[in-house]
């Protein structure tokens, strides 16, 4: 069952302890203070709740800026790695500013062998991460 356990002004967390799935959801242009807290809620919230899996819904989130992004790639990767992450998964649509982004966070993610899969919908990027935890597939 999927609990929602924080909620920012630019997004909000979920937690489903069934499928050790942390999930945000974005919308909006968060400014550096803004794009960081999700995170940090995650990773303190991955201390006492296993996350396996992850998700981002970057459909509605606007530009991030390359600080930003390389903040999320140098701090927030190798932490949820550490913390046990597995596998993650993308929602987005397709627009260039978005598959550039995506494109230089899976370069970095890729050194962490970590599977990450870009997806149109929650439905089919839920159903991956189901199938990829029972296959046990983490690279």
């Amino acid at each position: 069952m999927e609990q929602v356990i924080a909620e920012f002004k630019y997004a909000k967390l979920y937690y489903n302890a069934e499928m050790k799935l942390a999930k945000i959801v974005w919308n909006g242009t968060p400014d550096t203070l803004e794009y960081k807290m999700p995170f940090k809620t995650l990773l303190k919230h991955a201390e006492t709740h296993p996350i396996d899996n992850f998700l981002s819904d970057i459909t509605h989130q606007g530009i991030i800026s390359i600080e930003n992004r390389k903040w999320f790639e140098n701090q927030v990767v190798p932490e949820a790695k550490a913390a046990g992450l597995k596998r993650s998964a993308i929602v987005t649509s397709d627009n260039p500013f978005k598959r550039h982004y995506i494109s230089m966070v899976l370069l970095v993610v890729n050194t962490f062998n970590m599977p990450v899969k870009v997806f149109s919908n929650h439905a089919q990027a839920e159903k991956w991460l189901h199938d990829a935890e029972l296959e046990g597939v983490t690279s």
